[in-house]
């Protein structure tokens, strides 16, 4: 299978609950993904600048597919409020069928598996 075939898991951190909320609205409404759960409170440790930080951060999780992901990059760096945005992506190798339909069908892609 391709990679372009794959559907993605993608993980985004942001700096409050609005922002988040606003992205995940974006990436919905303009079908780059099918889904995005927020969770909140998460906390980050980073060097930023030459500095420790500790940030409270909300998690968001996405489901698309990897034809998407062009799409869904450049959203996310033209509308985040971070100067460099924590944008990570994962093949998922095992997605339940009925699902897997679901997220295609709402990113605009019709048919199983290639």
């Amino acid at each position: 299978m391709s990679d372009h075939h794959h559907l993605l898991c993608v993980y985004v951190t942001f700096p409050d609950q609005t922002s988040a909320e606003n992205m995940a609205q974006t990436l919905v409404e303009l079908k780059h993904v099918a889904c995005a759960t927020l969770l909140p409170a998460g906390i980050s440790f980073y060097m930023w600048e030459g500095a420790l930080n500790q940030t409270a951060e909300v998690v968001m999780l996405a489901k698309t597919t990897a034809s998407q992901w062009p799409a869904l990059l450049d959203c996310v760096a033209r509308h985040h409020p971070y100067q460099v945005p924590c944008v990570l992506a994962w093949p998922l190798m095992h997605v339940a069928t009925a699902y897997e339909s679901w997220v295609r069908g709402e990113v605009g892609e019709r048919g199983g598996r290639g």
